[in-house]
């Protein structure tokens, strides 16, 4: 079905004409596991690099989160927990947000940086346990 997928798709770019007023839009996350013939010149004309967020944008997501579900980080742990992400995109930021607000509701706890922290390592472990010697295409995994 992969091949198939591909090929079809090439069908489709190698049959467009230049003055034809198409965008077509292509999104990974795993360039290097793209078909290199989609990859060669000609077929994608821009290849724009969006990276993951600066320590001002991960903060900002940090506080619209916390806006969105009514609660308020002190101030020293909001930066720390910053900090701990950098790198991490805004997905894996919002994972480790989502399962620390539910292990603090769950467990009648504060959401504080150590819930934070240990919300982040678990979800960074079960990450690379699932993302371990996979393939991926389309959203859909590979062993």
């Amino acid at each position: 079905w992969r091949v198939d997928a591909i090929n079809t798709l090439l069908s489709h770019m190698d049959g467009m004409e230049e003055s034809a007023k198409l965008l077509v839009l292509g999104s990974t996350n795993y360039v290097n596991q793209i078909e290199i013939a989609l990859r060669r010149p000609g077929r994608f004309t821009r290849i724009v690099h969006i990276g993951v967020p600066d320590k001002d944008a991960r903060s900002l997501y940090v506080r619209k989160f916390e806006q969105k579900y009514a609660f308020a980080l002190e101030e020293k742990d909001r930066e720390e927990f910053v900090a701990l992400t950098d790198g991490k995109t805004i997905a894996v930021i919002k994972s480790v947000l989502e399962h620390a607000l539910r292990t603090s509701v769950r467990t009648e706890k504060k959401l504080d940086f150590a819930l934070l922290k240990m919300s982040f390592e678990h979800i960074i472990s079960h990450d690379s346990k699932n993302s371990a010697n996979t393939i991926g295409f389309n959203g859909v995994n590979a062993r």
